[in-house]
This record gives structure tokens, sequence and C-alpha cells, in this order.
């Protein structure tokens, strides 16, 4: 797929609504908040004490609860210490749990302790055809991420059981390799979908071809959908920053959806963008995408494949394994040298640094920076002159005619686009026009008086 850019203005500074580029700094920066967000919640500086110690009351925020699950996990994914024992024994045994639910809490205790605790009681053995998708996709990925291991009794170590469980997914797969609870095509189970699909087997190839349609036409809107875009993509050892399959025309990503648009000035995220109002969905959700993404860069599968890697963040390199791709490159080639283009081209700057940019690629960026920079230096020592020479513009007299000339002529070789940021333009073209015409008329006028004082002369 090669992109195009039709403006300068789909490649603009982060600020304005256009490409992240996520450094480790930024990166960490991210977690960190999200989780301290987390924290002041729970008022408590350890995760897992504050949800533990919520077990029992209302509002849903405990030990057992899809927010302390999920939450709990990316913490741990990402590599932070905690007392995720202590979690999981704080945990209520679940009655009459959905499958969904049973299945979370069975991956739970196994990426957060290893299985070691045996505490749950055993899952049921379900019948396939009976689920929901979204249960056919928790109930199989605990399937494989925790069956045949010896110190766990929550799933079956039965490979024809986990078996049924893929097979009754494909078969609840759309045409168009979506997947909906009802039919319909959602992104959010479609995601989920690859964390069990097979890599590269044709029902994953079809779901991540249906993925990469919806994103470029427009068909996911918000955070909590593009964090499981990020999640499965990584399930399937495809980095979701540097895809053309999951870059937009303009050269947006669900991580650009995610940390920036959905990004909330407490440190959390919210649901749709642009909104300040942050929530424990989205929030939770957005930090296991950063948690896949840190796990897959770290060498490392999925956030729930069955073997994990340890994860350090403040001593990876990378960690949004982002890349200098064909979107950037063309966004060089084809952003001018423009004074209004300056943002972009610093943004772009900062990318060709950080994600591995050619010799040739960072020459061209940084060429076009200097070339700016040689405008500005003109256009500042022009606005310099005016402030000093010939401001205000109707107050400049013929003694000063042949400096504005020159002034105005080295205007006029400031180019149209970066005009805008000339002072009085415009009215000292004008006042040199009109000095130039009353001299001119001043000079006519001479003539007259001397043709008229020659005639007299000569008739006298």
């Amino acid at each position: 797929m090669m992109y195009s850019i039709d403006t300068a203005a789909q490649y603009t500074a982060e600020q304005q609504g256009g490409r992240i580029t996520l450094t480790d700094e930024k990166f960490i920066k991210l977690v960190e908040n999200a989780l301290d967000r987390e924290r002041r919640r729970l008022k408590d500086d350890s995760l897992a004490e504050g949800f533990a110690k919520n077990v029992g009351t209302a509002g849903g925020a405990a030990a057992g609860s899809p927010e302390g699950d999920w939450f709990m996990i990316a913490e741990k994914a990402l590599g932070f210490e905690d007392d995720y024992a202590a979690y999981i024994s704080a945990c209520e045994p679940p009655q009459d749990p959905s499958p969904a639910e049973a299945a979370r809490r069975a991956i739970t205790e196994r990426l957060l302790t290893g299985g070691g605790t045996n505490f749950f009681v055993p899952m049921p053995e379900y019948e396939p055809s009976e689920l929901a998708v979204n249960e056919i996709i928790w109930v199989g990925t605990a399937e494989r991420l925790c069956g045949g291991d010896g110190g766990m009794n929550t799933v079956h170590a039965n490979e024809f059981v986990q078996a049924a469980y893929l097979d009754e997914l494909i078969s609840r797969q759309n045409p168009d390799g979506s997947f909906g609870m009802r039919g319909d095509s959602d992104p959010d189970l479609t995601a989920m979908s690859l964390i069990l699909l097979p890599k590269e087997s044709e029902a994953a190839v079809k779901a991540l071809g249906c993925l990469s349609e919806m994103w470029q036409s427009g068909g996911i809107t918000n955070c909590e959908a593009a964090a499981w875009c990020i999640i499965g993509y990584c399930s399937q050892d495809i980095c979701p920053n540097d895809t053309a399959d999951f870059t937009a025309a303009n050269g947006r990503r669900p991580i650009d959806l995610l940390a920036q648009d959905c990004l909330c000035r407490d440190g959390g995220f919210s649901h749709l963008p642009n909104d300040d109002d942050s929530a424990a969905l989205p929030t939770e959700q957005a930090l296991l995408a950063l948690a896949a993404l840190a796990e897959y860069n770290a060498g490392g599968g999925g956030l729930f494949d069955e073997i994990t890697v340890d994860t350090d963040i403040y001593s990876q390199h990378k960690i949004s394994g982002e890349s200098f791709d064909e979107f950037d490159e063309a966004a060089a080639q084809e952003l001018s040298a423009s004074t209004s283009n300056i943002e972009a081209l610093r943004a772009l700057h900062e990318r060709a640094n950080y994600c591995g940019a050619t010799d040739e690629q960072k020459a061209l960026v940084e060429g076009k920076l200097t070339e700016i920079a040689e405008k500005h230096r003109v256009i500042s020592e022009l606005n310099l002159e005016t402030t000093e020479f010939f401001y205000p513009p109707e107050d400049v007299g013929f003694s000063k005619l042949s400096q504005l000339t020159e002034h105005n002529r080295r205007a006029a070789a400031v180019a149209e686009e970066d005009r805008s940021l000339l002072l009085a333009a415009e009215e000292l073209v004008s006042r040199e026009k009109r000095l130039k015409a009353e001299c001119a008329a001043g000079i006519a006028g001479l003539a007259v008086l001397i043709a008229a004082a020659v005639i007299i002369k000569v008739n006298s």
C-alpha cells in the first residue's frame, strides 16, 4: 500500500491531532500516569492492596472484578512489582460465574502467579455452540493458556476440547472476516478473535483484512476498539504501529487515537476522542494495549500467549516498536519548506531520529528545516526593519523612498505561502506606490512650470 498526503495539515504536530511519536520517555509517562490515576482512585500506593481492600464493598473496583483483573494483568505485563499473589488470594470464589468471567479469572491467576495458587474452582466444560462469540474467545484462550499445567485445576488439559472452541469461533466468522454477537461486524470482537485464531490461518488473515478495512474507512472511533486492535495485532506477531494495513491515508493509526485523542489530563483515557472525562474501562484497556506493545517488542508474542516474557520498560529500547515508514517518507518528500509546515517537519524530524530513518531521509527533513530557518531569518530581519524604519507605513516620507523600495524588493522574494508572517507588507507596498506617484506628479508639475517659464522668456 502506498500513502499519499493531500495537504500539509495531514502531517501536523501532535497537539494538532497528527501522528504521535511514542518515544520510550512518552511511553513510560503514559503508563505511569495511568497507573497513578488508578492508585489515586483506590487511595492506595499498591493496586493489589487497593483492589483487595474493596472486596465485599459496593462500587465494583475490587479484586476479582473485570476492572481489577485487567489493571493487574497490565501492571504485571509492564514489569511493575506488586503483591500479585495477595491479589489472587483476596478474590472471592465466583458464584455461578458466566463463561467469560470464569475464563477471565483463570487467565488472571495464570498470568499473575503462574497458576501456583490453585485457588479457583474448576472451570466447567462448556458446550461451545451454546456460547456467545466473546465467551468462545475467552474460554478458548483460557483452555489454551492454562490447560495441561499440573498446578492448575481451572481448565482442562484436552487438546480436543481446546480445538472445539476454535472450530466454533471460525464457524461464526462473517463473510467479510469480522465477528459480532449477532452476525454484525464488531471491531472489538474482531480484534479479540485474533487472540485465539492461529497465526497466519485463513480465518486470522480474513479478520486482519476486515480490521484494516474498518480502520481505513473510519469505522474504529473509540479508545477500547483501538486498544483491542493493538492487542490483536500483537497476538498475530504484527506491530500495529508500523504496518501499512493499519495506517490511514492521512497517516493515523490506532495508537494515535488511543494515546493522543483519548488521553485525558488526569493520566487516564476517555471512551471517545477529545473528551477529558477519563473512565476505568478505556484506561484499563489502553494499559493492556501498551502492555501488549511492550511484551511484543521485548521479544514476546501476544499478551495472552502461553509463553510470556519479562518486560522492563525502564531499560527497554523502542518499546512501542515504531519505524520511519512509507507514510513518513512520503511526507518528507511532499511537505514543502514553508514556514507554515515547521511544526509538521519538526515532528517528522523527531520521528526520523527516534524511529531509525536512513541518513538520506534524515538529510531530506533536516534540509527543509534549514531552509525554513533561513526563511525565518530573512523574515525576522524584514520585520525588524519595518518596526524600526517604516512603521506606521503612512508616516514614511520621500527621504526613505529608496530604502523602502529595497525593503519591498526583498519582501517580494518571500514565497506567497510565507508572506503572512511579514508585518504590514501590503501597506508598505501601497506606500511605496503612492510616494512614487506623488514624486512623479511633482516632477510633472515642475516640468510644466519650467516649460511655462521658457515660453514667457521667449515671448518677452
